[in-house]
């Protein structure tokens, strides 16, 4: 059974990062959207306008 659900995960799911793995499983307990990104990645700016300060 084990190497059944390796095998299709392997095909139908796509590869992921650490941190994605982190932000849907974060947005999954607490019942967020996964449409809504609430943490930055590394590199990324805030999105308030605030990059200058």
């Amino acid at each position: 059974m084990t190497e059944y659900l390796i095998t299709f995960n392997d095909e139908w799911v796509p590869p992921h990062t650490a941190e994605q793995i982190h932000e849907k499983g974060t947005a999954a307990a607490l019942d967020w959207p996964q449409e809504v990104h609430r943490f930055r990645g590394p590199g990324e700016a805030r999105r308030n306008g605030s990059e200058g300060k």
